[in-house]
């Protein structure tokens, strides 16, 4: 039941103001991915952010990149948070080292 997505940031050219973003872009979720997405929004776990709001939190990873015109941007992928393997986890704490 897993999914990846890919995500993509460019630095934005001009700022129109000085609350414009930084960086904007695009989270790119490949049709064939979308019922394991779905899947897995409905069963996650959800946690609490520090408001106490109710939230589900996605793993990002990015790369800075560079165009072919020499500016920076990022390229990364979004999946689902890394959970080690409980029974991995048994069989670790009986390790005596």
């Amino acid at each position: 039941m897993t999914f990846q997505a890919n995500l993509t940031i460019f630095p934005v050219k001009s700022k129109k103001s000085e609350r414009s973003p930084d960086n904007s872009g695009f989270l790119e979720i490949k049709e064939s991915e979308l019922q394991s997405f779905i899947r897995f929004l409905n069963t996650c776990d959800r946690e609490e952010n520090y408001r106490g709001d109710s939230i589900i939190k996605l793993s990002v990873s990015t790369w800075a990149k560079q165009m072919r015109d020499g500016r920076p941007y990022m390229q990364g992928n979004v999946k689902e948070p890394y959970k080690p393997d409980s029974n991995n986890q048994t069989q670790n704490d009986n390790m005596p080292f």
